[in-house]
């Protein structure tokens, strides 16, 4: 299936990658960082009580639940203390001379040439040269605009190929873990989220974006080509993921909720047709946005008693629900909404 030739491909590029998962998603939810809830009594929300049971906790999305709060430690600095690793660029290489944001460094440039017996010789990111130069300086993170700290994350996406689980079908005990990761490994993905402007520049990038197509065989025949589109795929997913939050809806206006869900209508249309990465047919097309909506990749209330994992995320009343039910939609748009979140669902 195509989601394992993925799969494949990422972790022949990004070595590393499983061998540090389970330390760092542990590290990074402890991290100062993290939305952490405290219960009246001022312990801990995930701390057992004195009569061995465990308070519930509840959250209203991923952003509360894993995004730290304004001034706190972003969790990429805390993984490259983890790592003994820091930012190889300084506030100054990171500014143009107009004053705005700007890379300084050509993606390709920082890529590592890596030979397989499968794909032949290619370039990728490493993992920690990645996180290393896509850093931006503290001192300068929170004083750019939410556009341009998009614009960052975008890139690291698209060249990184680290944001994994996200694009093929990951379980609901992986999903939020992986969430947290990937705040784990770009700053600017942290402290855009922390804004109450992230959904309008976020839709924009979605809207304007392109969905990658597949061919059967394009990782043999061309595999720099299909290394670049499972990038974008998985970039654009997350976006999806972000924009299906509760704090997104509250942000955009009603046009702006039309305009992206039809979007999302679009791409689903398109990988039911299997012409996108990860629609294959033993299990069809899956859209990230809505799962999130429905909360299917969510933990369920059991899992959120496990002390790392500081709660559940809410399923009921997402606002999300409501506004879709509300729209101006087609009869045949209308099919595909119902099929996560008609009455009976």
């Amino acid at each position: 299936m195509k989601k394992r030739l993925l799969f494949v491909c990422i972790v022949i590029a990004l070595a590393s990658f499983f061998s540090i998962f389970g330390c760092t998603v542990k590290k990074s939810s402890n991290s100062e960082g993290g939305s952490e809830t405290v219960s009246q009594s001022g312990s801990e929300c995930d701390e057992t009580q004195e009569n061995g049971t465990q308070e519930k906790v509840n959250h209203k999305s991923l952003i509360e639940k894993y995004v730290g709060k304004a001034g706190t430690e972003y969790k990429a600095h805390t993984y490259m203390l983890k790592k003994s690793a820091s930012s190889r660029y300084s506030a100054e290489e990171w500014i143009d001379s107009d004053g705005g944001l700007r890379l300084p460094f050509v993606p390709d440039d920082i890529k590592q040439t890596v030979t397989s017996a499968t794909f032949g010789e290619y370039k990728a990111l490493d993992e920690l040269s990645g996180l290393e130069c896509f850093y931006v300086p503290d001192e300068l993170v929170a004083e750019v605009s939410t556009a341009e700290l998009a614009d960052v994350f975008m890139s690291y996406g698209y060249n990184s190929g680290i944001i994994l689980a996200i694009a093929p079908r990951p379980e609901p005990a992986d999903f939020e873990r992986e969430f947290e990761y990937d705040l784990s490994h770009c700053n600017a993905l942290e402290e855009s989220l922390r804004r109450n402007d992230f959904a309008a520049e976020y839709l924009k990038i979605y809207m304007a974006e392109s969905f990658p197509e597949y061919y059967e065989g394009m990782e043999e025949e061309n595999f720099g080509l299909y290394s670049s589109g499972a990038n974008k795929t998985c970039t654009l997913n997350m976006l999806e993921v972000l924009l299906a939050q509760p704090e997104a809806c509250e942000q955009l206006t009603d046009g702006q909720r039309l305009m992206l869900v039809k979007r999302v209508i679009e791409k689903e249309r398109l990988g039911e047709q299997g012409k996108l990465f990860y629609s294959d047919g033993g299990y069809g097309y899956r859209s990230f946005f809505f799962a999130c909506i429905t909360g299917e990749l969510y933990l369920s209330g059991e899992m959120a008693y496990v002390p790392d994992i500081k709660g559940e995320i809410e399923r009921q009343n997402d606002p999300w629900l409501v506004a879709i039910k509300e729209m101006d939609l087609t009869d045949e748009e209308r099919k595909v909404t119902d099929k996560y979140i008609g009455e009976n669902k």
